[in-house]
């Protein structure tokens, strides 16, 4: 049907040159908006980023999920995959696990957690679409007992991200 009405269209010739015109300024219009958006990258930020995911490559120990998983994997050394449940990424000290499952409240979120043996859990200052109760952790850490902050990006000196890592303590957790 969409073919027939092109040629309906594309009979008259000035029709013809108007469609080809439009076509063009479409398809320019386009690539110039997607070059635009790869531009805009902060690449200050971009470095902050990488070298606070090298940071917790070195400086932490245990089972994490959270954010900042491809910038810990990325600097993760001598990295394998492995499988404990689920897919993950390790070496000897740390191994890393993706989200799990989309969580709406914390005890989802933390049941998880638990079925997992996950002992740290990163979080940064952006709302996340698949676990929205973490920005709550992450501006309100005193109604959580059972998280210990133990690395905050602004004391280490990363003033790009906002980046917070908590050690959690299952005995607390009720």
């Amino acid at each position: 049907i969409s073919v027939i009405g092109l040629q309906v269209i594309l009979k008259n010739n000035n029709r013809k040159n108007i469609f080809i015109f439009l076509l063009v300024a479409g398809i320019i219009l386009l690539s110039w908006t997607m070059l635009k958006d790869r531009s805009d990258y902060d690449s200050l930020i971009y470095s902050e980023k990488d070298n606070f995911g090298k940071y917790l490559a070195v400086n932490l120990e245990g089972k994490i999920m959270g954010d900042y998983y491809v910038e810990i994997a990325r600097n993760l050394p001598n990295a394998q995959l492995g499988i404990v449940g689920k897919e993950q990424l390790q070496n000897d000290q740390l191994k890393l696990i993706g989200f799990g499952p989309p969580s709406n409240s914390i005890n989802d979120l933390f049941d998880f957690a638990k079925k997992y043996n996950i002992t740290h859990i990163i979080i940064d200052d952006k709302l996340d679409v698949k676990s929205p109760t973490l920005i709550e952790i992450f501006y309100d850490e005193s109604k959580f007992p059972f998280l210990e902050k133990i690395i905050d990006s602004h004391v280490e000196g990363f003033n790009q991200i906002n980046v917070k890592v908590f050690k959690i303590n299952f005995d607390l957790l009720k």
